[in-house]
């Protein structure tokens, strides 16, 4: 509030400021946002009440009434009067809900917290407020918090839909995906159709390397999803995972195909990948290195090694005749395998580009929160 150098204008600013504390003390306004900025002069307060309803029409008039006749010392009347009388607005609930998403929405997670906690001493039986103040806890990292608040929502309402959703999504959060797996459930049960319920199973169902069952969601979500290329490229990654899960991690941290089976299959699966994103060169790289790992090659250094060690003993050489007799008869020993060498398909080290894979599906997923 500007301070003013009249003297009548202070005490006028000082009254106001007094409305405004007794609004939001006696109103479920609270320190709700539209008293900060629709609120500049009395006249603006007044406006503001004749375009609301009261729940008792009686003295919600007479409470209006004495604001207009600059009696300011109404809403003190009011509480000696009826200490126990509920005089908010109709649309209170609606219109504080309304600035509370919007104080989450820029991102002031912790205030949303305090003031939907205010305002759920006030509406304790309204699931919303349970609702956004979980949301307010999940977006600010409390996510023990979130678990609590959305279940309190879901006792309150258990046909909506979005408090499993959400509910589910923590638990995805925190690695519980038992939990994620139960409360997504629910959220089927009530609605089938959902996009974001089905993402959300495909997700747990993913975790839980069921990929055929993934993919098969996806694909549903494909014939009715604008975001064509987004789900094709998810589709992709999926596939391919689908076939990592056919190597086998060794002690130097590379994945390998050990089995030719397991090759044929993991080409298989990159195919398929590449049927929903064909632009990804690492999926072509792959299967070029899967293929030519399922070659008989020869290998130059070790015929070179035989030719040598054979030229040696034909020139009968004596002080290297021993050393290269040896040689040869570990050579012969170990048979042609190691003339013609099979190299196992080696995928990525360390998991490091999976890892990467599984990050793109979380931020395509995370969320559509």
């Amino acid at each position: 509030m500007r301070k003013n150098n009249k003297k009548t204008e202070n005490i006028t600013d000082r009254k106001l400021i007094n409305l405004r504390l007794s609004q939001i003390k006696f109103t479920t306004r609270l320190n709700a946002p539209d008293l900060e900025y629709k609120i500049n002069n009395l006249k603006n307060l007044i406006e503001l009440l004749e375009d609301d309803k009261f729940y008792n029409e009686k003295l919600g008039k007479q409470y209006l009434d004495n604001l207009k006749g600059e009696n300011y010392n109404c809403v003190e009347e009011i509480k000696k009067d009826c200490l126990d009388l509920d005089i908010n607005f109709q649309s209170d609930f609606k219109e504080l809900t309304h600035n509370l998403r919007k104080i989450i929405c820029n991102g002031n997670y912790q205030k949303a917290i305090e003031i939907g906690n205010k305002i759920g001493e006030l509406y304790q039986k309204k699931d919303l407020i349970w609702f956004l103040i979980a949301l307010s806890h999940d977006l600010n990292g409390d996510k023990e918090e979130s678990i609590f608040y959305y279940k309190r929502s879901i006792l309150l309402n258990e046909s909506e839909v979005k408090y499993y959703y959400y509910l589910a999504n923590v638990y995805i959060d925190i690695g519980d995906l038992e939990n994620a797996n139960k409360y997504i459930s629910y959220a089927l049960r009530l609605n089938s159709e959902s996009v974001y319920v089905l993402e959300a199973y495909a997700y747990i169902l993913l975790n839980n390397n069921k990929y055929d069952n993934a993919i098969s969601i996806f694909k549903e979500l494909l014939d009715n999803s604008k975001n064509y290329q987004i789900i094709n490229r998810v589709i992709s990654i999926v596939y391919f995972l689908k076939g990592v899960n056919y190597s086998h991690k060794a002690n130097d941290g590379y994945l390998y195909n050990i089995d030719k089976n397991d090759t044929y299959n993991m080409i298989a699966c990159i195919e398929k990948a590449m049927e929903f994103d064909s632009s990804d060169k690492y999926f072509k790289n792959n299967i070029i290195k899967a293929k030519n790992s399922l070659k008989m090659c020869f290998d130059l250094k070790r015929i070179w090694l035989l030719l040598i060690t054979s030229l040696f003993y034909i020139l009968n050489i004596p002080f290297v005749k021993f050393g290269v007799i040896v040689l040869m008869f570990i050579i012969f020993v170990s048979s042609f395998k190691m003339v013609c060498v099979l190299e196992r398909f080696r995928i990525t080290n360390e998991g490091t580009k999976l890892d990467n894979f599984c990050n793109k599906i979380n931020k395509i997923f995370y969320y559509k929160r």
